[in-house]
């Protein structure tokens, strides 16, 4: 009997001790959290998440406002898309990327404060459904590797694929793909700037052969596959990728 009751003790002890060790991590990941964000992001988008008032009309586009419906709908079940804007930064925006200052765990208990104590949101995301061809999200290929090949087994042309690039993107994206093409200055959202930290992490083949295969909504970006083959898109595909986002080393 003594020996059980040591052992129900011991038990009692032990689950006590537990969820006070699981408060506490919670807790400091919590102020981990808050920390962060009141070191690095309430300059721009505020102290209650509202964006500052300076960056409302001095920013262009103005910070996101974490508070509004809007936000919530875009983001709840997409903490991913967070993490990937805080680690890269958003093209276009003054939004810079913060990977090389803070450790990933950082990024994390920074975006975990934001989605709790502004967009009230209290329990993991679940992943939205890419159904919609229409609707493309580059969210789903956050981590993707980009070493990953072209979908449908096709292989692109870098040579085949510069040219058509030279006669159908380059107004648009610019012959160095920094979106600075001639017809850039007259378009809203600017074209993608392939040289972005954001562009260079989650470009990899099968992410621009579907965001050439179907466009963006929103944006001056067609669909390209009511132009062009499936081959020539790969063709467009291989040259982006080999002449801005991945650029073979040059041998020493």
């Amino acid at each position: 009997m003594m020996l059980f009751n040591k052992l129900q003790r011991f038990t009692v002890s032990a689950l006590i001790f537990s969820s006070v060790t699981a408060y506490a991590a919670e807790n400091n990941q919590s102020n981990l959290g808050s920390e962060l964000y009141h070191d690095y992001c309430s300059v721009c988008h505020g102290d209650t998440g509202k964006a500052a008032v300076w960056a409302q009309s001095g920013l262009s586009p103005s910070p996101r406002n974490f508070t509004t419906r809007q936000s919530k709908e875009e983001l709840g079940n997409n903490k991913k898309r967070m993490i990937f804007s805080v680690t890269y930064g958003r093209p276009q925006t003054a939004m810079q990327g913060w990977g090389k200052r803070l450790r990933p765990y950082e990024i994390e208990a920074m975006v975990d404060y934001i989605r709790l104590n502004f967009m009230n949101i209290t329990e993991e995301p679940v992943e939205p459904d890419h159904t919609d061809v229409g609707a493309h999200d580059h969210s789903r290929h956050f981590g993707e590797d980009m070493n990953s090949p072209i979908p449908d087994g096709l292989l692109g042309d870098y040579q085949k694929g510069k040219d058509l690039f030279e006669n159908s993107c380059v107004p648009c994206h610019g012959d160095k793909g920094d979106g600075e093409g001639p017809r850039s200055r007259f378009i809203f959202p600017k074209p993608r700037d392939f040289k972005h930290p954001a562009a260079l992490a989650k470009y990899s083949r099968p992410h621009l052969y579907n965001f050439v295969h179907t466009g963006r909504r929103g944006t001056e970006m067609p669909a390209w596959r009511l132009v062009l083959s499936d081959q020539q898109i790969a063709d467009v595909v291989e040259y982006v990728f080999k002449a801005f986002i991945r650029p073979p080393k040059e041998e020493k």
